[in-house]
């Protein structure tokens, strides 16, 4: 157990779910509902972008309309777990707890991508800022004016982010 939660047991699982699906069986197998969305989540693209690049993180989850969406999510995916099994507060606190990331083609993003972008990007932030004084110093010295040279520059960092 992830969290040291009861699972649910008794319940047949919906063979026609494509997500959230019961184990079922009297003898608890997989992990409570908190964990099995954590899980959902952390292995679904890009949903496990947005969350970890979002300023907020996890805390995201607990805005009602992003549980909103999630309720849609689930009943396309025809989920057995219905959404008041869902303690949001629990899936925040309990985010960072481990479990298993799955490897795939249409899940490319891993847990610490956005970690590793932000640094990499900061990396460079001494060249950039050298660079942009250099370049404004140059067109100055042109006769261009700065707010020319701040939508040039602009551009330019959209163009490499």
């Amino acid at each position: 157990m992830r969290c040291r939660a009861e699972c649910r047991t008794g319940h047949a699982g919906d063979p026609k779910a494509k997500m959230l699906r019961r184990l079922g069986g009297p003898a608890p197998k997989g992990m409570c509902a908190n964990c099995a969305v954590t899980e959902w989540m952390v292995n679904t693209y890009p949903v496990n972008m947005i969350i970890e690049e979002s300023e907020h993180g996890p805390s995201l989850l607990l805005y009602p309309h992003i549980q909103e969406q999630f309720v849609v999510i689930m009943r396309s995916g025809n989920a057995d777990m219905i959404p008041e099994e869902i303690d949001w507060e629990l899936v925040v606190k309990n985010w960072a707890l481990p479990l298993k990331v799955k490897t795939s083609p249409m899940n490319p993003h891993r847990p610490g991508d956005g970690v590793k972008r932000a640094l990499a990007h900061m990396e460079f932030a001494d060249e950039v800022a050298e660079f942009e004084a250099g370049a404004r110093a140059l067109l100055r010295s042109r006769g261009v004016d700065d707010a020319t040279i701040d939508a040039a520059l602009s551009r330019g960092k959209q163009r490499v982010n």
